[in-house]
């Protein structure tokens, strides 16, 4: 299963010295379970090319506080939420 919320639309603005200016769409995209590139690869079958996928998310865990690159330690909270989410209780 998956959902696409859109967040925003620009519109293509051509200029005088540049005539393949596109416009964008910023989505939001949720997947239940997804295999690598899934979201690139759906768009593709489309004919729409994506410019930058962020992870914000995985499971019940939000990424949004770990800077980019970084890493942090999950609380006991989050292992037994994990643990209950891939039923190694």
């Amino acid at each position: 299963p998956c959902t696409i919320e859109i967040l925003e639309r620009i519109k293509a603005m051509v200029y005088e010295t540049n005539t393949d200016v596109r416009g964008f769409t910023k989505l939001r995209v949720e997947l239940q379970e997804g295999k690598n590139n899934q979201i690139r690869r759906m768009f593709s079958s489309i004919g729409h090319r994506v410019v930058r996928l962020v992870r914000i998310s995985i499971g019940h865990l939000r990424l949004e506080s770990v800077p980019h690159g970084r890493a942090r330690e999950l609380s006991v909270e989050e292992v037994d939420q994990l643990r209950v989410s891939c039923g190694c209780e």
